[in-house]
């Protein structure tokens, strides 16, 4: 774990959410995966983890299977109770690479793992809109998910500015930014070929063809 975790006396504390979504990896998970044969593995898996106690995923309004220790990640997805469409890890590569991650309206509280980004260099599709997600958006998501095609982190409470390792990801068509708290300039992604950027009217700076401005009432 240490070799993928920010910082790693986050361990040392047995009440943080990276203590315990290892402890849940060693004594709780029916996989029993090998963190060395198996080191892609146990990395996503503990990530998925991880993202479950950091966004407090014991008061999600639909639990979405995760934390099912005895099925793969891959089938961390359950229909959500009061919609018609499933939440959760909704598709994965033919060598079980998360591809595609939908917890819209879920109640999402918390905030992202700064690790975030290093659970799946195959994903391609992320939904967290219209939840109370806090915190700064991680940089590891542009460091790392470079096959990121769409992102919708509108209506939440994401705070900061758009990490500029974003840039990197120049599969990226379409982004969500809109209400939210982020402040800042998004000018720096005016380089990638996207469709759109949706952003709040007033709060970020962005003069890119495919920008549209929200609420500018």
């Amino acid at each position: 774990v240490s070799s993928f975790i920010d910082d790693c006396s986050q361990l040392d504390d047995p009440n943080t959410p990276y203590s315990k979504a290892l402890y849940w990896m060693v004594y709780t998970d029916g996989l029993s995966i090998n963190p060395i044969a198996q080191f892609l593995h146990f990395k996503q898996r503990y990530i998925a983890v991880l993202f479950w106690y950091t966004t407090e995923g014991v008061n999600w309004s639909g639990e979405s299977n995760f934390l099912n220790s005895a099925t793969h990640e891959c089938e961390w997805n359950k229909m959500h109770p009061d919609e018609r469409e499933p939440r959760g890890i909704l598709e994965c590569d033919y060598d079980k690479n998360i591809v595609k991650l939908q917890m819209y309206n879920n109640n999402l509280a918390g905030s992202l793992p700064m690790e975030f980004g290093k659970m799946s260099d195959k994903m391609e599709s992320m939904n967290f809109s219209q939840n109370n997600i806090g915190g700064n958006i991680p940089e590891s998501i542009g460091l790392e998910m470079d096959k990121l095609t769409k992102i919708r982190f509108s209506k939440n409470n994401f705070s900061g500015s758009l990490p500029q390792s974003f840039s990197n990801l120049s599969n990226l068509e379409f982004m969500q930014l809109y209400e939210n708290i982020l402040t800042g300039s998004v000018d720096f992604m005016c380089g990638i070929a996207m469709d759109r950027l949706d952003v709040e009217c007033y709060e970020i700076e962005c003069t890119c063809q495919f920008c549209k401005k929200n609420n500018c009432d």
